[in-house]
């Protein structure tokens, strides 16, 4: 009859629309959770808690103390990760290579003391003291460091012209010439001769500061 069609789809109506409330209310719990495990909170030294972010759905609200603890804290030990040299003329530009040698702790640590002095578009000067690390069984500075220093400040030359292509290594070639002696400082004066599209060629020659003698001088040749 039409009195019990009615009543039948009157309750229908109140059944669908306490399923309706209800999934609303579960949708708005669910995203408000997300939210506050996703949005950063600010915090106010408070007895009664703490304010949250303008951000959310729950802007200005005091939030129990105890979720704080929802907040990931900032992981200061990934920020504090050192930069070479490299990475630092890639995101600071060339002049980010004055002082001393940024490294990461691997190889290079060993020229830790290799201080830039000079820098200008394709050329690098940089003193180093001949340590008992860089030296040999003689007492002079080994020529395997000799041979790094080229690398280093050539690439140093290539990344003063152009520091977002430091390259890797093709050729490199070492004359030497004379030694010094643990202790004594050494002056390495780079160049970077010619960059093409694919190539960079320096030079790098290596002096005793006490009295100006040539020690070594080597090519150092790099794909870019």
């Amino acid at each position: 009859t039409n009195k019990q069609t009615t009543i039948i789809m009157h309750s229908l109506r109140r059944s669908l629309a306490c399923r309706y409330h209800a999934g609303v209310s579960l949708a708005g719990s669910v995203w408000q959770t997300r939210a506050l495990h996703s949005a950063p909170i600010m915090h106010s030294d408070s007895a009664q808690g703490k304010k949250s972010s303008t951000s959310g759905p729950n802007a200005g609200a005091v939030e129990p103390q105890a979720e704080m603890d929802l907040v990931q804290p900032v992981n200061q030990t990934e920020m504090d990760q050192p930069m070479s040299f490299i990475e630092r003329a890639k995101v600071f530009g060339a002049n980010a290579l004055f002082g001393l040698m940024t490294h990461k702790n691997g190889f290079d640590s060993a020229f830790a003391g290799l201080n830039v002095v000079r820098i200008s578009p394709g050329s690098v000067t940089a003193k180093v003291d001949t340590t008992q690390a860089l030296s040999n069984s003689y007492n002079t500075l080994h020529g395997g460091a000799t041979a790094t220093l080229v690398d280093i400040v050539g690439t140093m030359a290539i990344l003063s012209k152009e520091p977002t292509r430091p390259g890797v290594t093709v050729e490199l070639n070492v004359s030497y010439l004379s030694s010094a002696k643990k202790g004594e400082t050494v002056r390495c004066e780079g160049r970077l001769l010619k960059a093409g599209r694919k190539l960079a060629f320096t030079q790098v020659d290596i002096y005793r500061e006490s009295d100006g003698q040539m020690i070594a001088t080597g090519r150092h040749t790099k794909a870019i």
